[in-house]
């Protein structure tokens, strides 16, 4: 696994600035490209991950017959706990929605960093529909999968990081899974 290396640059006043380098992620491994059938539910994408305990990314060029997006309403600070801002989303059921679909496969030991299991959001070949998906079925299309050997998460640096009180956010894990698994996949 490549890691980007911080660079500290000295100031005039004796504090440091560090800068990490966006750098693009290089691999030798091509993603494996798996042309899919109708699956009965979107859940079954799961099941063509190589491994559980590694990271994947998924991307799905496809036909889904009724996929159901969650939109939540756009917030101004101060921002509501997730559980509070999601008792106000926006569902929506549709019907034959062709786009692109993404998302993240992440192992067990990360929830809380992550959100465990497959997370996906999509937009529809217009740029117009597009939302987190909370169920599909009928998808058919091209699937793409890449392995990822870590991943590197980077901390806000503001000044509103320190004072956030992280504690209060232990019950962060039952609601974000009560947010993702209302519905089947």
């Amino acid at each position: 696994m490549r890691r980007a290396r911080s660079r500290a640059a000295a100031t005039a006043q004796g504090r440091y600035s560090f800068m990490a380098p966006r750098q693009a992620r290089t691999t030798d491994r091509a993603p494996r490209r798996l042309p899919i059938a109708p699956l009965g539910r979107l859940a079954s994408v799961r099941s063509l991950v190589p491994c559980p305990d590694v990271f994947v990314g998924v991307r799905l060029s496809a036909q889904a017959e009724t996929p159901t997006l969650r939109r939540p309403i756009a917030q101004a600070e101060p921002y509501r706990r997730l559980a509070d801002a999601m008792r106000d989303q926006h569902e929506v059921r549709l019907t034959g929605v062709e786009g692109t679909l993404l998302g993240l496969v992440s192992p067990q030991p990360f929830q809380g960093i992550s959100v465990a299991g497959l997370h996906t959001h999509v937009v529809d070949t217009t740029g117009g529909i597009g939302g987190h998906v909370l169920a599909a079925s009928g998808v058919a299309g091209l699937l793409e999968i890449e392995q990822y050997g870590g991943i590197t998460l980077l901390l806000l640096e503001s000044d509103d990081h320190p004072r956030a009180d992280l504690d209060a956010a232990a019950d962060a894990d039952a609601a974000i899974r009560a947010v993702e698994t209302d519905h089947p996949r």
